[in-house]
């Protein structure tokens, strides 16, 4: 039985990708530092359910605390450490850079210090989209390398992926990095696009399309970036040094459109007001995901008209009462 650690757990992808690890036979221990950026219900409710398997332990830690850290890898010597803690929200990190900063390249840091403390050479880094900013060619490849993020939080993905490169090299470690393209799917966080919207729909209340709903994102479905996650368990201790991949869909539609299936499947028209486009948000996301294809044998399989039924579902779970 594999052993592997999770950094954010309780985290919207941490929470699924735990689901499937333990429901595939794997043992699975579970950080987070319950950061209060959004509603700390849901991250307690996923939790709460993900401790009811036997395999799965859980432990609140903050991963700059690095002295603790390293007790909790000496004493369940994980094979593998999928980091996933990082705090997300491009808007959110304009106002608050210094934070963003702490919380994702800080922490990021004092794991990989950890890690080598302890010997443990293999790492899953979950990166980001944001890295390519507005400049990259569409679709965007990870050969591109005048890689320009628009955000803090782009920039933090960025030298998150830099200080693992460097680890990576001087210290032997096996570290695929995943850079992960708009995920959605049931127990989205509350400060997601699609969550906000199908809320506010319900509620009856405005929401706001910047551009006219015209900039275009790569939705990805969460099964298919827990897929691709998973399958890196399995491939992380050959990779021989590290290697970066796209987790997208490849199909990019706009904002607009998925307003239009939000509510098509609430059934609810929505009150919509029209914003101009913030300078630090990209007009277009598409990422090439053909190297991941071929590395992971996986094609990513649920369109956004699929995926957002799901979603809706669990939504009204949540909103719709």
């Amino acid at each position: 039985m594999k052993k592997i650690l999770v950094t954010g757990a309780a985290g919207f992808i941490g929470y699924h990708l735990t689901q499937k690890l333990v429901n595939n036979g794997l043992q699975v221990i579970g950080i987070d530092c319950f950061d209060p950026y959004y509603d700390l219900s849901f991250k307690y409710s996923r939790v709460e359910r993900l401790k009811k398997h036997p395999s799965f332990r859980f432990h609140t830690a903050d991963l700059r605390d690095k002295n603790k850290i390293i007790k909790l890898l000496k004493r369940y010597k994980p094979e593998i450490v999928v980091h996933l803690a990082a705090r997300a929200g491009v808007r959110s990190s304009v106002e608050n850079a210094d934070i963003y900063f702490d919380l994702n390249v800080k922490s990021t840091l004092c794991l990989l210090e950890a890690l080598k403390t302890c010997r443990i050479s293999n790492l899953i880094f979950a990166s980001s989209s944001s890295v390519y900013g507005d400049s990259a060619p569409v679709p965007f490849s990870e050969e591109w390398g005048a890689l320009k993020p628009l955000s803090p939080y782009g920039i933090t993905k960025l030298a998150g992926e830099h200080y693992v490169r460097v680890f990576a090299q001087l210290n032997a470690l096996n570290v695929i990095m995943l850079r992960i393209f708009t995920c959605y799917g049931p127990e989205q966080r509350p400060d997601m696009g699609f969550h906000k919207f199908a809320k506010s729909i319900i509620n009856r209340e405005p929401i706001v399309l910047f551009d006219n709903g015209r900039p275009k994102r790569d939705f990805t479905f969460v099964s298919d970036t827990v897929e691709y996650i998973y399958r890196s368990v399995y491939k992380v201790s050959a990779i021989g040094g590290w290697d970066v991949f796209n987790l997208a869909n490849s199909n990019p539609v706009t904002i607009k459109y998925t307003v239009d299936l939000l509510q098509k499947y609430l059934g609810i028209k929505a009150i919509i007001t029209n914003k101009p486009l913030s300078m630090y948000e990209p007009h277009i996301t598409y990422g090439d995901n053909s190297k991941a294809i071929r590395f992971f044998g996986y094609k990513p399989n649920v369109s956004i008209e699929a995926g957002l039924k799901p979603f809706c579902r669990w939504i009204k779970t949540i909103y719709d009462k």
